[in-house]
């Protein structure tokens, strides 16, 4: 398996990218105002020093960005959907030079263990898992409510 080899995997980019748009692994940020900013077409100005929550979660099932948000649907991340979006509908990894510096090295590892996952054992829910999933709020990072159950079958 190569770097370019997965790097040509267009369909896996979007499933995981689906993945973390369903179930962003921190469901908001946290950033500060630098300067004064006016917001546009109203007449609120957030000051600087100005504490904001942006809401990731939120953005990520906004129909207006993603049409049927509850659905999971690889296709919202094909070239044409993202090329029609705006840029700052997709954050699980935040945005600008506050973004994860190992976002890149964090997918590259994430689609490995899927490929290999995939090539040797089949996956199937448990009936122990709870559907439809639920995520916990009481924690900082996302986690499903019991778990997520699987019955992992080798395949050779």
């Amino acid at each position: 398996m190569t770097y370019e080899a997965i790097m040509d995997m267009k369909y896996l980019d979007q499933v995981v990218n689906e993945t973390l748009r369903k179930n962003p692994p921190f469901g908001m940020l946290s950033r500060e105002t630098t300067l004064n900013y006016k917001i546009p077409g109203t007449d609120c100005i957030l000051e600087k020093g100005t504490s904001l929550h942006i809401p990731i979660y939120a953005i990520h099932h906004d129909p207006e960005f993603y049409p049927n948000p509850s659905k999971f649907n690889p296709d919202n991340f094909s070239e044409e959907a993202v090329k029609n979006r705006h840029p700052i509908a997709f954050l699980p990894f935040g945005a600008g030079h506050r973004a994860c510096i190992g976002v890149r090295f964090g997918m590259m590892q994430v689609k490995l263990g899927v490929i290999i996952g995939l090539r040797k054992f089949k996956y199937t829910l448990s009936p122990k898992t709870r559907q439809p999933i639920k995520l916990q709020s009481k924690f900082f990072v996302a986690q499903p409510e019991g778990g997520i159950w699987l019955n992992i079958e080798s395949v050779d």
